[in-house]
């Protein structure tokens, strides 16, 4: 960094160093006034953003977009830092950088980082009904295939559970509170296949949503997002009675009706 009149502004990018193609992901940038006066008129530039990297959302949002976003951070008191989130997505796989630049009146920073991003080597599927009748128990199967030619090992799944979805235990007991649910595969060989089945039941009508993780003891990991809606129970349809009969009859004379 650079330090001129009293102001020394200091920029830093955390990232992931890998990441999964078409996986979103989350990067934290920190911006520090380590000089004795005030920074003003502070402003963050994102000098290089590669083609096949998308920004899908940042904290606060940026005061500019376009081919460069900029983040208008104002003024920062000495010693004191602002910090911005970031969710991004890698469309193909490569060593990608991404660089970010800090200026203030009198001062300015730059930082950048190296993402790798691969393929995630799981196929993963989350198999479910898309429609299920309210406060009743359906099934669903988390399916896991290694599609690479080593084997996986500690392998954590996690499974997030919106409101108005509860896991089931065995003994068809809910589980409320349980809205996020942890399993630890300890193998999967190449080509292997391994399921695991939870049950669920749905008390809010409407489309519901989970959400599995699953993530490899380096770090990298997948996201599945699954929705399905929930409505009330068709009621059976109504009885339709028929009367069989004569139209007319004669005072005193005996009828015979049939009903249907």
């Amino acid at each position: 960094s650079i330090r001129w009149d009293g102001v020394a502004l200091t920029l830093s990018l955390d990232t992931p160093e890998q990441v999964a193609v078409d996986q979103p992901f989350s990067m934290q940038a920190s911006i520090v006034n380590t000089g004795s006066r005030p920074a003003r008129n502070v402003v963050i530039t994102e000098d290089l953003l590669p083609a096949s990297m998308r920004i899908l959302a940042s904290q606060p949002a940026p005061d500019t977009t376009g081919t460069s976003r900029q983040w208008k951070l104002g003024e920062i008191p000495a010693g004191e830092s602002r910090n911005l989130s970031f969710d991004a997505i890698i469309d193909t796989e490569g060593d990608l950088q991404y660089q970010l630049r800090a200026e203030s009146r009198y001062n300015s920073d730059r930082v950048a980082k190296t993402i790798r991003a691969v393929h995630f080597p799981l196929d993963v599927l989350v198999l479910g009904p898309a429609e299920v009748n309210l406060q009743e128990a359906f099934p669903v199967r988390l399916r896991l295939t290694n599609s690479s030619t080593s084997e996986l090992t500690g392998i954590q799944l996690s499974e997030q559970l919106p409101a108005g979805l509860h896991h089931v235990d065995p003994g068809l007991e809910d589980e409320p509170a349980a809205t996020t649910l942890d399993f630890l595969i300890s193998s999967i060989q190449p080509g292997e296949t391994v399921e695991k089945q939870l049950t669920l039941r749905a008390s809010i009508a409407g489309e519901l949503c989970h959400v599995l993780t699953v993530q490899l003891p380096n770090g990298l990991r997948s996201r599945t997002r699954s929705c399905l809606h929930a409505s009330e129970k068709p009621l059976p349809l109504d009885l339709q009675l028929q009367l069989l009969g004569p139209d007319r009859v004669t005072s005193g004379n005996p009828v015979s009706y049939q009903v249907r």
